[in-house]
Order: C-alpha cells, then sequence, then structure tokens
C-alpha cells in the first residue's frame, strides 16, 4: 500500500513537469506553426517556454496568448495582433528584434501579470495600437535599454496609466 502511494505521487509530479517545457526554434528558424521550427518537433503549447536564439527568424500569423514565456534573442516576427491573457500571465523577454503588423493586446485584467520587456539593443516595431484592456494594472511593457516604435494609439481604461516603464 505505501509503495503505490509513493508511485502515485511520483507519477502526479512527472505529470505536472510534463505540461511545461523549454521549446528553442532551430537553425534556419520558419514559421510557429511548423514543427521542423522547433527542436522538440512539436508547435510549442500551452505553459512553454519559448526560445529563439540569435541569428533565427521565426514568424507567427496569430497570437500566442498560451506560451508561459518568449526570450526572443533573434527576431520574432507576427502577422496579426499580439494578445497576451485570457489565461495565465505570458513574459516575453526582447534582446533581438519583435515586429508585430497588427496590435499588442493585453487582456488579463486586474493584476494580469503579462510583461513585454525590451532589453537593451533591442526593438519592437508595432504597426498597430497598443491596448491595456479590463483596467490591466498588472500587465506592462519595460523598456530596459531597448526602443519600441508604435505606429499606433496606446489605449488602457486607467486614468492615470503607468503601464509603459523605461528602467
Amino acid at each position: 500500500m505505501f509503495q503505490k502511494q509513493i508511485y502515485i505521487i511520483i507519477l502526479f509530479f512527472v505529470s505536472l513537469h510534463s505540461y511545461s517545457a523549454t521549446i528553442t526554434a532551430k537553425a534556419g528558424g520558419g514559421a510557429w506553426n511548423n514543427t521542423a521550427t522547433w527542436d522538440c518537433t512539436c508547435i510549442p503549447g500551452s505553459g512553454d517556454n519559448v526560445i529563439i536564439p540569435l541569428g533565427i527568424t521565426v514568424t507567427s500569423p496569430s497570437s500566442l496568448s498560451s506560451i508561459n514565456s518568449i526570450t526572443i534573442n533573434g527576431t520574432l516576427s507576427i502577422t496579426g495582433d499580439l494578445t497576451f491573457g485570457n489565461s495565465a500571465a505570458t513574459n516575453v523577454y526582447n534582446y533581438g528584434t519583435l515586429n508585430v503588423s497588427g496590435k499588442i493586446n493585453f487582456n488579463n485584467g486586474w493584476g494580469g501579470g503579462d510583461v513585454l520587456t525590451v532589453e537593451t539593443g533591442a526593438v519592437v516595431n508595432l504597426t498597430g495600437n497598443l491596448e491595456f484592456n479590463n483596467s490591466s494594472t498588472g500587465n506592462f511593457v519595460v523598456l530596459s535599454g531597448g526602443s519600441a516604435y508604435i505606429t499606433g494609439a496606446v489605449n488602457s481604461p486607467l486614468t492615470n496609466p503607468q503601464n509603459i516603464t523605461n528602467s
């Protein structure tokens, strides 16, 4: 009986670990939704931590809202909107280039915890609006020595928005 309980506990912890993986784009890059782009020969999914290495470009036609974190050392180009939220917090660490041809939309609500950090030398090119929806006080864009070029407007439901910081 005791051995069975230990076995069940071990299976529980192994199953928790299997829901989150670190997935890295392979040399040559490619489309986000193509399994050949990734070292796991899979498509990154809910809870995964994604790394795009220096010199590699990944393109995506859709939102990446279910990803736990994305570290961009190369280039991530999104055709359409980059939407954060609707579930768990997402962190994007940009050390390279992030191109978004739609809008960047923070949807997580109060204390959402979504963060887009733009590190020294990094660039965000946004041709749409930067949207903070649902009174998103816990969602931030942090310019940590990097640059953000926004063609559209910055919209926030807050009277005194402090969602963009320059550290």
